[in-house]
C-alpha cells in the first residue's frame, strides 16, 4: 500500500509497503503484520523547508534485470554462412577429423556435414542440439555448485542469551549495531539465521544492514541521535536565533521523522535518504531490520498468532522464521531491484489478485514488494515450495549471482 507520510518521515509505519523519492535517493519502509490492515500516518504542516521540502510517495525499485538467454533451436545465420563458405575449417570439418573421414582439399562445408551424415547418420540438427544439451548441463552444474558452496541453514550456532545474539549479530553477520534486550532469545536466534541465509544468497545487502533488535529501543535511539543532528543543522543554517528555538526544532523533526511501532506490525525492513548531508548520515546509520518488542518478547505467543495467520491464509508461512525471511526479503528487493525486475514484474502482472492469493497469500497479493517477500519467505522454509514461490525464488537467487 503507498500512503502519504510525514515530510520527514524516515521509517512511516506500514502495514505494506510504501516508498519515498527525494532527489534521485530512494527510502522504502515495509512491515510484517499479521493482521494487514493498514494505517498510514498522516501528513504533518512542514516546518522548515530547507529540511522538508520535495519529498514525494514513490517507489523507485532500480534497474531492470532479465533473465538468462536462451540458446537457439535452430542454427544461427552465422552457423548457415559458415555451411556454404570454402575451406577445411569449422565444425563440420572437425567432426569429420574425429570420425576418420575424408575429404577432399576444396570440399565445403556442406559437403563435410553431407559425408558427416553418409559416414556416421548425425545431421547438423542433431549436432547443434548436442551442444545445446552439453550447454545447458554446464549451466545446471554450474547452478549445483553454487548452491552446494553456499552455507547450509545448520550451520548457524543459536546463542544461548540476547548478548551472545548481539556479538553474533557483530561479529559474524558484521552489522555495526545490535540491541536485542526484551526480545525472545528464540527470536533474536531466528532474526540473525534469516540475515545470515539472505547474506549468504545476496551479499549485496551486507551494507544495508546497519542496525538490527528491538525496536522500541532502536526508535529511541534513532530519535535522540536525530534530534542531535536536525538541532545542529538549525544552528548552522539559522544562526543568531535562541537556544530554546534550537532544541524545540530538533525535538520536533526527530518526532516528525518516527511514529510509535505499531501493535500489530511484527518486524520492519529499514532504509531511507535525506538530501541534508546531516541527517542522511543518521538515517543510513539505523537502516536493517527491527522487530517489536510487545509481540516478540514471547515466542510461544507469536508463533501462535503467526500459525493462525497462515491458516487465514493471510501469510504464506506462519512461522517465525518466515517473518525475518519475509524481511530480509525486502533488504535483498531494495539491494537487486527486484520490484523493476522485468522477469519478476511478469510474473506478478500475469496473475490476478485472487490467484496470487491463493496460490500464495493474502498479504503477497497486495503489492509487487509484499509478494517478492512472501514468496521468499516461503521458497526458504518449504521443502516443496508452491509455483509461485518457487518461481518468485528462483528469479532471486539468478539475480543474486549477477
Amino acid at each position: 500500500m503507498r500512503a502519504s507520510v510525514r515530510p520527514l518521515s524516515f521509517w512511516g509505519i506500514f502495514f505494506c509497503a510504501a516508498g519515498f523519492l527525494r532527489e534521485g535517493t530512494k527510502s522504502f519502509i515495509s512491515s510484517y503484520s499479521p493482521r494487514g490492515c493498514g494505517r498510514p500516518a498522516s501528513p504533518n504542516e512542514t516546518t522548515s523547508a530547507a529540511i522538508d521540502s520535495g519529498r514525494k510517495v514513490c517507489y523507485n525499485g532500480g534497474a531492470f534485470l532479465i533473465g538468462e538467454k536462451q540458446m537457439a533451436e535452430e542454427r544461427t545465420e552465422e552457423e548457415e554462412r559458415e555451411e556454404r563458405a570454402p575451406g577445411n575449417t569449422g565444425l563440420p570439418f572437425g567432426l569429420c577429423k574425429r570420425y576418420g573421414i575424408e575429404l577432399p582439399a576444396n570440399a565445403t562445408p556442406r559437403m563435410a556435414w553431407e559425408a558427416l551424415k553418409r559416414g556416421t547418420g548425425l545431421t547438423p540438427e542433431q549436432v547443434y542440439a548436442g551442444l545445446k544439451d552439453e550447454e545447458e548441463k554446464k549451466r545446471e552444474s554450474a547452478e549445483r555448485v553454487y548452491d552446494d558452496e553456499a552455507p547450509k541453514k545448520e550451520s548457524f550456532v543459536p546463542a544461548k542469551t540476547t548478548q551472545e545474539a548481539e556479538t553474533y549479530a557483530r561479529e559474524a553477520l558484521g552489522i555495526a549495531n545490535a540491541d536485542y534486550k526484551g526480545i525472545d532469545i528464540e527470536v533474536a536466534n531466528e532474526m540473525n539465521a534469516a540475515i545470515q541465509r539472505g547474506m549468504d544468497i545476496c551479499p549485496q545487502i551486507r551494507e544495508r544492514m546497519k542496525y538490527v533488535g528491538n525496536a522500541q529501543r532502536v526508535n529511541k535511539a534513532f530519535r535522540e541521535e536525530y534530534a542531535a543532528a536536525a538541532e545542529r543543522y538549525a544552528r548552522n543554517a539559522f544562526p543568531g536565533l535562541s537556544e530554546n528555538f534550537y532544541k524545540q526544532f530538533g525535538k520536533k523533526k526527530a518526532n516528525q521523522a518516527i511514529d510509535r511501532m505499531p501493535g500489530t506490525a511484527v518486524a520492519l525492513a529499514r532504509m531511507g535518504a535525506h538530501s541534508v548531508p546531516e541527517l542522511d548520515a543518521v538515517i543510513k546509520k539505523y537502516e536493517g531490520i527491527i522487530a517489536n518488542e510487545k509481540l516478540c518478547n514471547n515466542a510461544q505467543r507469536l508463533k501462535e498468532m503467526l500459525e493462525y495467520n497462515k491458516q487465514i491464509g493471510h501469510l504464506s508461512v506462519g512461522t517465525i522464521t518466515g517473518t525475518f525471511d519475509h524481511e530480509v526479503a525486502h533488504q535483498i528487493d531494495f539491494a537487486l531491484g527486484l520490484s523493476k525486475n522485468a522477469e519478476m514484474v511478469s510474473l506478478y502482472r500475469s496473475m490476478s489478485y485472487q490467484e496470487i492469493a491463493s496460490g500464495l497469500s493474502r498479504y503477497g497479493a497486495g503489492n509487487i514488494a509484499e509478494f517478492i517477500a512472501e514468496g521468499w519467505a516461503e521458497y526458504c522454509n518449504s521443502d516443496n515450495p508452491r509455483p509461485i514461490a518457487k518461481q518468485i525464488g528462483e528469479i532471486i537467487k539468478r539475480g543474486a549471482k549477477r
